[in-house]
């Protein structure tokens, strides 16, 4: 009796993870395409709070499902279909915004040491 017990609870457990992964690969076969702009605003947040960060601004940390949707949301972004993949797009804009950054970060040190710099000389 609990042979056929422990077997129907195997092969029950085996259909309900049959069940599972099925319906796993309908959802991501019908996963909704995300725009540029509406995943690209939703990387600037994170950006933004990343840059937050860095400068020791009061921001919390990013949280593991913070940092599992913004990799969900870049994964989906460049893996959609044409003319729906975005990763050349998404890859020039993170680009161009963490230059931004740098350079403007590194222009306020420059800055910064050019004053004191001055200030000791005289």
């Amino acid at each position: 009796m609990a042979f056929i017990f422990s077997a129907m609870v195997f092969m029950l457990s085996g259909i309900l993870r049959a069940i599972i992964q099925f319906n796993i690969v309908i959802k991501m076969n019908e996963r909704k395409t995300i725009d540029l702009e509406q995943g690209w605003d939703f990387m600037q947040k994170g950006i933004t709070k990343l840059k937050n960060i860095l400068e020791g601004l009061p921001e919390p940390q990013f949280s593991s499902e913070d940092y599992m949707m913004l990799y969900t949301t870049i994964y989906n972004m460049c893996t959609q279909k044409p003319p729906h993949d975005y990763s050349q797009q998404l890859y020039d804009k993170y680009r161009e915004s963490f230059e931004e950054y740098i350079t403007s970060t590194v222009s306020e040190l420059i800055s910064f040491f050019l004053c004191i710099k001055f200030i000791t000389d005289l």
